[in-house]
């Protein structure tokens, strides 16, 4: 093979560096005072880490990142114990969430993002700081939701809210949200883009993994959305109910919304996968309808909410639209996504 050299090379080299920052870890850890706490002093025992962690990150190479926080942090917590004190490990946490988030691996990039959390209000006593609304969080997470905004705008937010979905917007809709709600906003965010990415194969029909994986998301918004009406004290036993039934003059901002919900379920009801499947366009026309008032529109947005939560709650249904057409399933994510802004249909 005429580039094994070169991998060789290359390997090598990162090896080398992996060993480098170990090394200066471990060394700055032994030199370390066995004391309490210090952010400033125990950002600076990680500084090589850090370095390394940021170019790699740079150059796409996530892995490595996480690789090498993992030998760092092994050590971090052997310190800790041998010396029977605690050392600040937010950064560290914090830019391994980094790499885990440019890797899309979402659970664990929001599992490091809480561990930094944690760890700055242990070391610097405030509880109140959150990691999601710090600066560093917001150029880091919120600001990605601007750039694929630039490349695909979700138009359908601005149709049915009158303003243009970016960070803003996105902060305020999970700003309002019940605290068990506001994580899985954030990942159901970054999902979805993520799932933007995954290009359509000519002549290929949708695979099983792209299904499954809207399939989910869809459901995660669904229970979201049925989270936040539960705190609202909507009356039902489920999304569907409170839409339909719960959700009357007293409890919408809209008028008219108990009535056009009911008048969409009078004419396209849904009781099965294949009802579903049947009104699905009917329902998708309801939405998207310049012609027909705003308010009209968002009711048959949370309609399909209503009628999509049972579907993707109790089955997998691979000869659903919404798992077998990808537009589909794309449109429904972004009717889910929009009806986050609970205030504007729901009091």
């Amino acid at each position: 093979m005429i580039t094994k050299g070169y991998w060789q090379q290359i390997y090598g080299a990162k090896s080398i560096v992996s060993g480098f920052v170990i090394q200066n870890v471990a060394g700055n850890l032994a030199a370390r005072p066995a004391g309490p706490r210090h952010q400033a002093n125990d950002n600076a025992i990680f500084e090589e880490l850090a370095a390394a962690t940021m170019i790699a990150i740079s150059r796409q190479d996530y892995q490595f990142a996480i690789t090498l926080f993992h030998d760092c942090y092994a050590i971090a917590l052997k310190y800790e114990q041998e010396n029977n004190c605690q050392v600040h490990k937010g950064a560290m946490a914090f830019n391994v969430a980094l790499a885990y988030l440019r890797a899309n691996d979402f659970p664990s990039a929001m599992h490091y993002f809480e561990l930094a959390q944690v760890e700055t209000q242990l070391t610097t006593g405030n509880v109140d700081w959150g990691v999601y609304e710090s600066d560093i969080f917001q150029s880091n997470f919120w600001q990605v939701v601007d750039l694929y905004q630039n490349e695909s705008p979700l138009t359908l937010y601005a149709d049915l809210w009158l303003v243009p979905f970016d960070s803003v917007q996105a902060r305020a809709d999970w700003t309002a949200f019940q605290p068990q709600s506001k994580l899985l906003y954030l990942i159901s965010n970054a999902e979805r883009i993520d799932c933007r990415r995954l290009k359509a194969i000519p002549g290929l029909p949708v695979s099983q993994s792209f299904g499954l994986t809207h399939w989910s998301l869809i459901s995660n918004l669904c229970r979201l959305i049925e989270t936040e009406l539960i705190a609202k004290n909507i009356p039902g036993m489920g999304l569907r109910a409170k839409v339909l039934n719960g959700i009357v003059n007293a409890h919408s901002p809209i008028a008219t919304f108990h009535a056009d919900v009911t008048n969409l379920h009078n004419s396209n009801p849904v009781n099965s996968p294949t009802d579903f499947t049947n009104e699905f366009n009917a329902i998708r026309t309801a939405i998207t309808d310049n012609a027909a008032p705003r308010e009209r529109r968002i009711a048959a947005a949370a309609y399909l909410a209503a009628v999509t939560r049972n579907q993707v709650q109790h089955q997998v249904a691979d000869t659903m639209v919404i798992f077998t057409d990808r537009p589909a399933a794309a449109f429904t994510v972004d009717a889910l996504l929009c009806l986050c802004r609970i205030g504007g249909w729901s009091t």
